[in-house]
């Protein structure tokens, strides 16, 4: 059984997020190893000095500002940011000495992190959206309330820690995928194409109306359009013309006062007979019993 499926019943359950993080890096996978979740407020010596601890930091800004000197870069952060110092990578954590900075400071390491760090990075992390700033305020506050250090308090640190991590990876990678391309030109001219015929044939249905004139005014072949209707409509060209037709024949025999030949002869139809056949069996009743309905 893989580590993205388990069984119940006899049968799998799936988890397709699991199975799409496991499709990048099995490592993302792991849980992290917590060592330490504390709330503090940095002493002198972390903004005076480099520092190279041989585990990760996670930084979550409480009050003051923070700029996070790693990597030749230096990352400013306020209240509700959250920060990564690497394992084993030299930093500075540089502050208002006379401000003060408070922080919750998880220390951690993780196999997972090289195929983390290659998606997300400090610019990422505080760029986040609201909401997943909002769920990590969550996190790191039930860390902060229930973290004991006993081996039990470790683990459920450490599956905090891992879905915040997660949430983080998910987020930066989901606003790295393409944005889907616009419709193709080609189809675009299709559908272009059906709507401008429905126009025409609405605009003048109560004419004789020829595939040959409506291709005409539309600036392609007949046979083209007769075959692009076909295609990305239900119904064909003339099927649609006698819809429209049939239609209009309804509302003005229930509204008019007008003859079923009149009506006939209104809405396009050379013939009140073959006008009366195709309105049959279109309603299932003959165009005079309209007004009684």
């Amino acid at each position: 059984m893989s580590s993205t499926t388990l069984e119940a019943a006899g049968k799998p359950l799936t988890f397709p997020f699991l199975r799409l993080v496991c499709d990048m890096d099995e490592k993302l996978l792991s849980f992290p190893e917590v060592s330490s979740v504390r709330s503090i407020a940095y002493e002198p010596v972390y903004a005076l000095a480099e520092h190279t601890p041989d585990h990760s930091e996670l930084i979550h800004v409480i009050d003051g500002r923070l700029r996070l000197s790693v990597g030749g870069r230096r990352y400013a952060a306020g209240p509700g940011d959250t920060l990564l110092a690497p394992c084993n990578t030299p930093h500075r954590d540089l502050f208002d000495l006379t401000e003060g900075l408070d922080v919750l400071l998880v220390h951690f390491r993780w196999t997972g992190e090289a195929a983390f760090l290659a998606i997300v990075g400090n610019d990422d992390l505080l760029a986040l959206s609201p909401e997943t700033r909002a769920e990590a305020g969550r996190i790191f506050d039930a860390m902060r309330s229930d973290y004991g250090g006993t081996p039990l308090d470790r683990t459920v640190a450490a599956a905090r820690i891992h879905c915040l991590l997660l949430l983080f990876h998910r987020e930066v990678l989901r606003g790295r995928q393409p944005t889907p391309e616009p419709a193709r030109t080609g189809e675009t001219n299709r559908l272009r194409l059906v709507a401008e015929a429905k126009t025409y044939v609405e605009t003048h249905y109560a004419n004789p109306i020829t595939l040959d004139q409506i291709a005409a005014a539309l600036q392609v072949s007949p046979f083209h359009l007769s075959r692009v209707f076909s295609q990305e409509s239900d119904f064909s060209l003339f099927g649609y013309l006698a819809t429209v037709r049939l239609t209009r024949a309804r509302q003005l025999l229930l509204e008019e006062n007008l003859s079923v030949a009149e009506v006939a002869y209104a809405v396009g139809y050379a013939s009140p007979n073959y006008f009366a056949k195709v309105f049959r069996k279109a309603f299932g009743h003959p165009p005079s019993r309209t007004r009684s309905q």
